[in-house]
């Protein structure tokens, strides 16, 4: 009993401080989306939720299922990205590091966007996927 406390304890605290799930927001940011209506966010575009416990089961079956055409058939290589030359370049740059992320360079601010540029795309390392490539840049 007292492991199981513990336990439900600890995935508590991880999801409560782990700054991976996300900071505070205020409910100033909320009432001034377009998706905040009488206390609640609404999506845009109707969207049914429902699904039967037979579509549920299928669902996260398929997601541990071993698939052949999940992976890449070949090793996915990548373009070394000369970061000193991205920032001394006085014209905007773009560089994708794969998937969704991108390096963008432009009026002299540099974002960095939906990076992933971990082992996994996880907030975790020891659960998730693995990459398919090694990340392009790292953090240092």
């Amino acid at each position: 009993m007292f492991i199981g406390l513990g336990l439900i304890g600890g995935v508590a605290a991880f999801l409560r401080f782990y700054p991976s799930f996300g900071g505070k927001s205020s409910h100033k940011q909320w009432v001034s989306s377009a998706n905040f209506k009488k206390r609640i966010f609404v999506n845009q575009i109707a969207t049914s939720m429902d699904m039967s416990f037979k579509d549920m089961v299928t669902m996260t079956r398929d997601t541990f299922k071993p698939d052949k055409l999940r992976r890449p058939k070949t090793k996915l290589t990548h373009d070394p990205v000369n970061l000193t030359a991205f920032l001394a370049a006085k014209e905007p740059q773009l560089v994708w590091l794969g998937h969704s992320a991108s390096l963008i360079r432009m009026n002299n601010k540099t974002l960095l966007l939906d990076p992933m540029l971990s082992e996994r795309a996880s907030p975790v390392q020891f659960a998730g996927p693995k990459r398919f490539s090694k990340s392009p840049i790292s953090v240092e």
